[in-house]
């Protein structure tokens, strides 16, 4: 009986086993990227923080702005799916957390050289150059004629 009774053990101890070897393995989601969208198209830094699946792809579009846009500044590890970072619409897939930087310049214009206020100005230097010039051609000339005469 006690033959019987310790093989009844092991039998449901093995069964019970076996049970949990062949059950499925839990669901586990897809991981989550978090990106951080900083836009200074106003002049003022605004930041939208994005939650993105493993896998999916996240379209970035520039905000239309009185700066011109230039590029985008990407930190983290990703795919660019289309586009170049200097376009104003680009697709990327997140391999990791994101901190994206839309960047625009602070000027939409050409800054003309001429018109510059921050340029030094270009006629009291030539100015102040002649005259000294003209001392001493002047004072050369005075010593040269006092030479000669003796």
């Amino acid at each position: 009986m006690k033959k019987f009774l310790s093989l009844a053990v092991m039998l449901v101890l093995a069964m019970t086993m076996s049970v949990c070897s062949f059950a499925a393995n839990s669901p586990v989601g897809k991981p989550q990227f978090s990106v951080d969208i900083v836009s200074n198209s106003t002049g003022t830094e605004k930041t939208t923080t994005k939650v993105v699946q493993n896998g999916d792809q996240l379209i970035l579009t520039a905000e239309d702005s009185t700066y011109k846009f230039e590029k985008w500044v990407i930190e983290g590890e990703y795919e660019l799916v289309k586009g170049a970072l200097t376009d104003k619409e680009i697709t990327i897939i997140p391999k990791a957390d994101l901190k994206v930087n839309a960047k625009y310049s602070t000027s939409s214009q050409v800054v003309d050289p001429n018109k510059d206020p921050t340029s030094p100005p270009l006629g009291d230097g030539a100015y102040v150059a002649i005259a000294l010039l003209a001392v001493a051609a002047l004072v050369g000339s005075l010593t040269l004629k006092k030479k000669l005469s003796k």
